[in-house]
């Protein structure tokens, strides 16, 4: 004998809402995650002023100028007449790397020039200078 048990018999459903929820919870966290784990590159120095600002690219190698005197490459230090080989170990197989210079406002000119006089004779001519927003006059 098969008896009833009042309760009709209902299909299951998947909530949807619900689960719509749990994702952009889910995305948010994943996106913060991501934005805390950002590598700073560069050193902090006191830039020169200028008329634009670009931002660095994630690819980009930043070779430091500081007002000591001192190169590094993506913040390890380097000699200049070794900064050749520093930037082809951080290159490595990148054909056409971004190269920016991250020079203190104090550091002197003729060391900046000097990087760049190597750069430009290797072949490197995708540089770049950093600079902060100079204020309107």
């Amino acid at each position: 004998m098969h008896l009833e048990s009042g309760i009709g018999r209902r299909r299951a459903r998947v909530e949807v809402i619900p689960l719509i929820d749990c994702m952009f919870i889910l995305l948010v966290f994943f996106i913060y995650s991501m934005l805390s784990m950002t590598v700073q590159r560069g050193v902090s120095v006191q830039l020169p002023s200028g008329h634009r600002i670009d931002r660095i690219a994630d690819e980009a190698i930043v070779i430091t100028v500081t007002a000591a005197g001192e190169l590094l490459v993506n913040r390890q230090a380097a000699p200049l007449d070794g900064l050749e080989a520093a930037l082809r170990q951080a290159i490595g197989a990148n054909e056409s790397p971004r190269i920016v210079i991250n020079a203190d406002a104090q550091a002197r000119h003729g060391q900046v020039f000097a990087v760049l006089d190597l750069l430009r004779n290797r072949g490197w001519t995708s540089v770049s200078i950093l600079s902060t927003e100079a204020s309107q006059p």
